[in-house]
């Protein structure tokens, strides 16, 4: 007989919880339990995984992109362009895909496009502790 975790267990639980509460309710709570994961394993420094994680979460959600993130941490800026050019399409004002986009421009030299990225974010919000992933040329700019 084949066991099954607990965490597939809380996940399950989760999904049907969101059915319960609102039917017309996609899976959300199921896809940010994969979006922490990725979350916690990228501050780890495990990246392939992160990406697999977020991976699971744009199976469940596909407006989960927060695999720009990983990718952006794995040299893959144009790839990672792509996905956060995603989530800046479903909400431009996204402060951490802001900042990962001025990232991964600024790693690909369109320092243009990275200031430009970079000013929204502070304009969103400049006390945000997220600001410190940017490149030190901008931080010091504002």
């Amino acid at each position: 007989m084949k066991t099954i975790s607990k965490f597939t267990i809380s996940i399950v639980f989760v999904a049907i919880l969101c059915i319960l509460i609102n039917g017309n309710t996609k899976v959300v709570a199921a896809g940010n339990i994969w979006i922490s994961k990725g979350d916690a394993l990228n501050r780890m420094g495990n990246y392939s995984q992160a990406i697999a994680a977020y991976g699971a979460a744009l199976k469940i959600d596909p407006n989960y992109v927060s695999k720009g993130w990983s990718l952006n941490e794995l040299g893959n800026y144009s790839q990672a362009i792509v996905y956060l050019d995603k989530a800046l399409k479903i909400d431009p004002n996204h402060l951490d895909g802001l900042v990962f986009k001025a990232q991964a421009l600024y790693m690909i030299g369109n320092y243009t496009g990275a200031k430009y990225y970079s000013d929204k974010a502070f304009e969103i919000d400049p006390k945000s502790p997220a600001l410190k992933r940017l490149p030190e040329v901008f931080r010091k700019a504002q």
